[in-house]
């Protein structure tokens, strides 16, 4: 387009302009969800463009002022269809954002909130070649637990080593390399409450043994809960497999 700067540094995952390619639309999907995930886990005020919660993305146009068109209309028709989920996405991972006070800090972190990690626990890859970032971030004291993070930017799947903090287990919240409804785990119209516990229990097969697969170009978000908890969920899992 002649409507604005053309040095975006953007991808277009592919494929220029609307595509049938189920790879490529599956990816832009998820790289809608990394974006978001980078926006609503980060701390302050998170600034959503009237749109962004469904995908409007004004076909990679930069500078739509001058259009009266679907360009720049906003469809919310696309909203209530949610035909990717997309919108659920946004809308769950607010709720988890309210949910999660050391996500909406009112003060700068410090090396007591918040450790960095690589695809080994507490062991952070700097370099220039690194498409890998992780880490974790503890609850206000006095509470006790926190969250996991990771950002694959890469185009080839990592697995990651999980902190070990005594006493708790890591639960997947966050998956965006899963397709929804299953790409956020919170229980809602579109997944029910055992549906979220059987993804969850199938994830303890990489957590139980303190490790995540993270896919290419994907983020995850882990939850730290008491190893009890997760005990509990196991059991429901054996007993259902039983009956």
């Amino acid at each position: 387009n002649k409507d604005g700067e053309n040095h975006n540094l953007s991808w277009n995952c592919g494929a220029e302009g609307i595509t049938d390619r189920l790879d490529v639309n599956r990816l832009r999907q998820r790289q809608m969800r990394n974006f978001q995930c980078a926006l609503l886990l980060s701390h302050g005020v998170p600034m959503l463009q009237m749109g962004d919660e469904f995908g409007h993305s004004k076909a990679g146009n930069n500078n739509t002022y001058c259009h009266d068109s679907e360009l720049n209309w906003v469809d919310w028709q696309q909203v209530a269809a949610d035909s990717h989920g997309f919108a659920r996405f946004t809308r769950q991972l607010i709720t988890f954002r309210h949910t999660h006070p050391e996500l909406r800090r009112t003060s700068y972190v410090n090396d007591n909130d918040v450790q960095w990690h690589g695809e080994a626990a507490f062991k952070p890859d700097w370099t220039d070649s690194s498409r890998l970032v992780a880490y974790t971030l503890k609850k206000n004291a006095p509470e006790v637990g926190g969250l996991y993070v990771a950002f694959n930017s890469g185009h080839t799947p990592k697995v990651v080593e999980l902190p070990h903090w005594h006493g708790r287990a890591w639960c997947v919240v966050v998956d965006t390399g899963k397709l929804a409804p299953y790409d956020i785990l919170i229980p809602d119209a579109e997944l029910a409450p055992e549906e979220a516990e059987q993804a969850q229990l199938a994830a303890t097969m990489w957590t139980g043994s303190g490790y995540y697969s993270v896919l290419a170009w994907s983020t995850v978000v882990l939850e730290s809960v008491p190893e009890g908890e997760m005990a509990a969920l196991r059991s429901r899992g054996r007993g259902a497999s039983a009956a």
